[in-house]
């Protein structure tokens, strides 16, 4: 189109400086003529020269005409291309901020990849060093309960039990220290999870509230009236309470059932092992030594002998029956509480922690058989009184068989402390909220630490971070010198966490 508009003007250019030349030689013809002809042919030559100045401009006139015409469409011809060059323009420049941005996504996708493999690269660096260094502790604890003049079976045996307990230890510590790093913190309730409603949901949050401690529990007047009635030593009352409580509680979560039955047997060994060898021993008294004569009355005060034998028999039985009902059920359960992993660990669970309810079925085992011991002393006592089911010797004896069977479930009690019930059943607490849901223990408010906790930040390595190093990387690459990848990244997480809640509470 340049090229166009360049011809147009060059051809009126060349028009122009014709005419001019045709009006120059007619002017110096005419001024020639006048010097040598006479005056006539002067007319003559002067008319001749007017008629040639007319024909010039006429012929100069209509160039000019044509040289305007021709600017006029090129001018057209100029304008579209102007018009078509800007619109190509507009869209280059919408291409390369379409590029652009394209451009900035892919890298903001690189960054993300690459702040999750680093962040699992990292967290799996720090699983690794923990585990070097816990499964150094159990040499240590040996090294330190050593005694030189300790006998030699002793000291096989103390050696032999760290061995046999240091697993589950190691597989609790891992397993939190997973969780925390890398837990996911995702509602262990599907949407459609709404609980209970009623009096089932008002006990269940009044007697295991999933955001109160002891203390808080010890607050509560329901808690309170449930818990003094369970420890009655009398008429089997105890038993039937835990049935209630066994009616009232989540079936289909893991820990509910287990902890029910290291809460059953553990009351067990308070009401039926400790409080009423306390009661006998009194009742005994009244009835022997208190009267002060040679003759007693324990046959109506005695031990036992004031409560119906049948209910007490029932009550003695469900202990037993309402345990094993519950491992029954544990097959049916699941994990509620115990938390799930994002992805950048691997967590195998081994030993006993791959049963479910870890190793409650040994101690089950060992109830059962102390119960058929003493089922077994019952009827030994009852074929001595001729099966007199209501003999107060019977009576007496069956006290006693009770009493020692509560003392022999002290194992449960223990088992109840929260470190060595997480050892012993490999799950995670839960508890129920007031609408009875069954969910993770969360415990009370903590106050927040003016200064501020250490806590972990949500993730290790965040995108901007991540750009950062990348960026290091490439000037390492391409030969240039960086002194650390991001050395001052790591102070400025420090100093987040270090005014962050803490997030493991």
């Amino acid at each position: 189109m340049v090229s166009i508009t360049g011809t147009a003007a060059s051809a009126a250019s060349a028009v122009s400086s014709v005419a001019t030349v045709a009006a120059h030689a007619a002017i110096s013809a005419k001024d020639r003529a006048v010097q040598v002809m006479p005056a006539d042919a002067i007319g003559l030559a002067r008319e001749a020269g007017g008629t040639s100045l007319a024909a010039a401009g006429h012929i100069a006139k209509g160039a000019a005409g044509a040289a305007g015409e021709i600017c006029h469409r090129t001018g057209g011809v100029v304008e579209q291309a102007a018009g078509h060059a800007a619109g190509a323009l507009q869209g280059a420049q919408e291409l390369s901020a379409h590029q652009l941005q394209l451009g900035k996504e892919r890298m903001e996708k690189m960054a993300d990849n690459f702040a999750d493999l680093l962040e699992g690269f990292l967290k799996r660096k720090l699983q690794s060093f923990v585990k070097i260094f816990v499964k150094k502790i159990p040499g240590l604890l040996k090294t330190a309960t050593d005694d030189v003049e300790m006998p030699k079976c002793v000291k096989r045996g103390k050696d032999a039990t760290i061995d046999a307990v240091w697993p589950d230890i190691e597989q609790e510590i891992m397993w939190d220290l997973a969780l925390m790093i890398d837990g996911s913190g995702e509602d262990e309730h599907p949407k459609d999870y709404h609980g209970c409603i009623g009096c089932r949901a008002f006990f269940r949050y009044h007697l295991y509230p999933y955001d109160r401690g002891l203390w808080g529990s010890l607050k509560d007047p329901v808690w309170l009236l449930f818990t003094a009635i369970a420890l009655l030593p009398i008429y089997g009352i105890s038993p039937c309470v835990f049935l209630l409580i066994f009616l009232i509680i989540d079936k289909t979560d893991e820990f509910q059932l287990v902890s029910f039955i290291l809460q059953f047997k553990g009351f067990q060994y308070l009401t039926q092992g400790v409080l009423r060898s306390l009661v006998g021993y009194f009742l005994f008294l009244s009835c022997v030594t208190s009267p002060g004569s040679q003759e007693h009355f324990c046959a109506q005060s005695g031990p036992g002998s004031a409560a119906p034998m049948i209910l007490v028999v029932v009550g003695f039985g469900l202990q037993t029956v309402l345990a094993w009902i519950a491992f029954l059920l544990l097959p049916c359960s699941s994990k509620r509480g115990r938390g799930t992993l994002k992805g950048h660990l691997d967590h195998v669970e081994t030993g006993s922690a791959k049963l479910q309810g870890g190793y409650i079925l040994y101690l089950l085992g060992y109830d059962l058989t102390t119960f058929a011991i003493s089922v077994a002393a019952l009827l030994y006592t009852l074929y001595l009184r001729n099966w007199m089911i209501e003999d107060w010797p019977v009576k007496h004896a069956f006290y006693t068989i009770q009493m020692v069977h509560g003392l022999l479930s002290m194992p449960f009690f223990f088992f109840m402390i929260p470190f060595l019930r997480n050892v012993l059943l490999h799950s995670a607490p839960t508890a129920y909220d007031r609408f009875g849901r069954c969910r993770r223990y969360q415990g009370p408010e903590r106050p927040r630490d003016p200064k501020g906790g250490a806590g972990l930040p949500a993730r290790m390595l965040e995108k901007a971070e991540a750009l950062r190093v990348l960026e290091n990387l490439k000037s390492l690459l391409a030969g240039g010198r960086v002194q650390s990848l991001g050395e001052e990244i790591l102070a400025t997480r420090l100093g987040k966490a270090s005014e962050a809640p803490d997030r493991c509470t």
